[in-house]
């Protein structure tokens, strides 16, 4: 299937997309709307999914909250915590890769230990931190929903 993006007015901006995922990423670059190749629209920028399109519950994934990305990025680097981060995701991925699916939870509360075992000790950790490394990890490593 092949997916177009059109904008408020009815414009095509990008058409012959093979993706959702990425047609969904240039919808919200731009500023506009998914259609597919019979016209139908899957997504929009201003009013999401649309939930009348046929399975669209089976095909359809989250977008992701960029501020939050961008904070976890801000936060990594201004830590160093580069490598770290990185090699925290490496370990999980080996640990988990026997399981049948990877939960919300997990990625979670091994954020949770990570921030808190002590190597932030003193760094002003923000609030929301850990869910903001979350949204990182399951936008930008893993690919469950939508960053642009």
């Amino acid at each position: 299937m092949k997916y177009t993006c059109y904008d408020w007015y009815g414009n095509k901006k990008v058409d012959n997309i093979d993706n959702l995922k990425d047609a969904v990423r240039e919808a919200l670059k731009l500023d506009c709307e998914v259609h597919d190749e019979n016209g139908d629209i899957i997504y929009s920028k201003w009013d999401g999914w649309n939930g009348d399109y046929p399975e669209i519950e089976k095909r359809w994934f989250p977008v992701a909250d960029m501020e939050m990305v961008n904070k976890a990025n801000d936060f990594i680097e201004k830590t160093g915590m580069f490598y770290e981060w990185c090699k925290l995701q490496r370990d999980q991925f080996y640990k988990w890769i026997g399981k049948s699916e990877w939960l919300h939870s997990d990625r979670w509360s091994a954020t949770y230990d990570w921030v808190n075992d002590g190597r932030f000790a003193n760094v002003d950790i923000p609030e929301d931190i850990v869910n903001c490394l979350v949204e990182e990890w399951e936008t930008n490593v893993i690919h469950l929903k939508v960053g642009i």
